[in-house]
């Protein structure tokens, strides 16, 4: 099924609060929530100066939690933030031995590229596609949205994939931007999706981004309102766009084990 603009994404670290609560979510929000996974690399000891687990020994469960936890339902999986050299024990790119693996239970991921990532990157993306002939995501920022070069670099990145732009779901991740002005960061993202054949053609849009702050010293209370400016510039974007652009699906990044929020009041609770 594809992603559709009434669908959420979260971005997730699948850590354990995180995978829990995809878990408990009803079947009902679940159809509706598909969610983006960064995968980590090892936690790092910083006494001994490696990491606590081989790359092996961190994702050796991966494909099972995957499969127990989310099963057949759409995500989409992201192994950007490892090392561009790190390899499983047998050699093979962590992107591809995940897709292989999670392949062997049953069931299936949409792997993320960026137009940054490197050809080996590329080739476990191409290797991940062929199985499930799923299509792939591209995860751009703004700045590479508003390049007017946009068009060529994406059709180049998919004539090396072999895919076609409508077989290719783009997630804009505004990341943490600088919120205010908000009309000029509504203007500049209304410019990135009304200005790109790649945006006008491509499976699905989704916007992603997030405003926790960086740091908890921030939060100085044992609750309070923090207001949730990805949500309220996804908003004032809807209202922004005329009906011949396309309308986006909305994201946002996880908070992290350490607080609850409330998706609509931007309540936080540490």
């Amino acid at each position: 099924m594809p992603i559709t603009p009434n669908d959420y994404m979260p971005v997730l670290k699948w850590r354990q609060g995180e995978y829990q609560g995809l878990m408990r979510l009803s079947d009902s929000v679940k159809d509706r929530t598909v969610p983006l996974i960064e995968v980590t690399p090892p936690d790092f000891d910083f006494e001994l100066q490696k990491p606590t687990k081989t790359i092996d020994e961190h994702l050796c469960n991966f494909a099972k939690r995957f499969d127990d936890k989310w099963g057949k339902r759409r995500a989409l999986l992201d192994c950007s933030l490892l090392p561009a050299s790190m390899r499983m024990g047998d050699f093979r790119h962590p992107l591809q031995f995940l897709g292989e693996e999670i392949a062997s239970t049953g069931n299936a991921i949409i792997p993320v590229v960026r137009l940054s990532s490197d050809p080996a990157y590329r080739e476990a993306v191409s290797m991940v596609e062929a199985q499930t002939l799923g299509g792939v995501a591209l995860r751009c920022s703004l700045d590479e949205a508003i390049d007017p070069d946009l068009d060529t670099h994406v059709e180049n990145l998919l004539e090396g994939l072999q895919l076609e732009v409508a077989e290719l779901d783009v997630v804009l991740d505004l990341a943490s931007p600088t919120w205010e002005p908000e009309s000029g960061l509504v203007a500049l993202v209304k410019m990135a999706i009304s200005g790109s054949d790649v945006f006008a053609n491509s499976r699905s849009v989704t916007i992603v981004g997030s405003s926790f702050p960086d740091s908890m010293g921030a939060v100085t209370g044992p609750l309070e309102f923090w207001p949730r400016r990805e949500w309220s510039l996804y908003r004032a974007l809807l209202a922004a766009i005329d009906a011949s652009t396309r309308r986006p699906g909305f994201g946002d990044y996880a908070c992290g084990a350490a607080c609850k929020i409330d998706p609509l009041s931007g309540v936080i609770g540490v």
